[in-house]
């Protein structure tokens, strides 16, 4: 069993492509996909040197908005994740392999047992 989590392999649109390629020409050894965009924590060290920002007036969340020093933000990511990553015939079947209700976090619980 196999789960790609691919949180760190967006970090630029050419890297993202690079892991839509990967992705798609390892599909027969991947079972799960968690397609997350993660956040950043707010006093997190990985937000240091970043412009940084909150996601609404008011907001009192864990986790703050930024700017990526790539211009890779949030925005874009969620875009080439929903109309490229998803829409290929190989990945696109992957993603249909999440139990119902719940997600990818959740698969490996359900197929523990073909592996044991």
């Amino acid at each position: 069993m196999s789960i790609l989590s691919l949180a760190l392999l967006l970090r630029t649109l050419k890297s993202a492509k690079k892991t839509l390629e990967f992705t798609a020409s390892h599909c027969d050894s991947i079972d799960f996909l968690n397609l997350a965009v993660f956040n950043m924590p707010v006093c997190g060290a990985d937000s240091n040197g970043l412009a940084t920002r909150k996601f609404y007036d008011a907001d009192l969340s864990l986790y703050t908005d930024f700017s990526h020093p790539a211009g890779w933000d949030r925005k874009q990511v969620r875009h080439f994740l929903e109309n490229e990553f998803k829409k290929h015939p190989s990945i696109s079947a992957i993603l249909k392999n999440d139990p119902p209700v719940f997600t990818s976090n959740h698969a490996p619980f359900f197929v523990m047992e073909r592996f044991k």
